[in-house]
C-alpha cells in the first residue's frame, strides 16, 4: 500500500472516530447547566443559562460520573453570574469558558489545574482577584483580557504566558511572580 493510501485510510479513520464521539454526547441539564456524558466516561459543563444570577456551585460528579471539564465557551454571556466555585474533579477548562461574564467578581479554581486556556476570562470585568493554583504550568492568549484584575500572584510552575494574557488589565497594579 502506498504511502498516501495509507494516509487517507488513518484520515478516513479518524473522520469516522470523531463523528462516533460527536453523535455519542448527548446534552441534558441540571439546574442552569448544560452537561455531555463524553465518550471517555467523564462530564463536561458544556453550557449555563444566559441567565443564571449569583453563584454556580458545579458538581464534582452527576450520576456518580466525575465532572473533568467546563467546555469552551461554557458560561459565556452569562452576564448576572457573580461567582463559580469549580470542584478539584474539574481538570480543563476550555477556551472562552467565562468570556464576557461581566458581574463575576469571584472563581475558585481547583488546585490540580494545569492550564487557563486562551481567553478563559476574557471580558470579565469585575473579576478584581484570582487565586491562580500552584499546579499551574500556562496561562493561555487573553485569558484575563480587559479583565478587571488589581493584583495577581503567579505561581512558580508557570512556564508558560501566551501573548495579551493580561491585555487591556487596566486596573493590574501588582503582579508577583513566585521564586523558582
Amino acid at each position: 500500500m502506498s504511502t498516501l493510501h495509507q494516509h487517507l485510510l488513518k484520515l478516513a479513520t479518524l473522520l469516522v472516530a470523531v463523528a462516533f464521539v460527536a453523535a455519542s454526547a448527548q446534552a441534558e441539564r441540571i439546574g442552569p447547566l448544560t452537561y455531555e456524558l463524553w465518550w471517555d466516561g467523564n462530564v463536561a459543563i458544556t453550557d449555563c443559562a444566559t441567565d443564571a444570577a449569583g453563584t454556580i456551585e458545579i458538581p464534582s460528579s452527576i450520576d456518580g460520573i466525575p465532572v473533568t471539564t467546563i467546555g469552551w465557551e461554557a458560561f459565556r454571556d452569562c452576564r448576572a453570574l457573580t461567582g463559580v466555585v469549580i470542584p478539584s474533579s474539574v481538570e480543563t477548562i476550555d477556551s472562552y469558558a467565562f468570556q464576557s461574564c461581566h458581574a463575576l467578581e469571584a472563581v475558585s479554581l481547583p488546585e490540580n489545574l494545569e492550564a487557563l486556556h486562551e481567553g478563559v476570562f476574557f471580558g470579565c470585568g469585575a473579576l478584581k482577584e484570582v487565586r491562580l493554583p500552584e499546579a499551574l504550568t500556562s496561562i493561555g492568549s487573553g485569558a484575563f483580557f480587559g479583565s478587571g484584575l488589581e493584583r495577581l500572584r503567579i505561581p512558580a510552575g508557570v512556564i508558560s504566558i501566551s501573548g495579551f494574557a493580561f491585555g487591556r488589565c487596566e486596573r493590574l497594579v501588582r503582579i508577583e511572580v513566585a521564586p523558582g
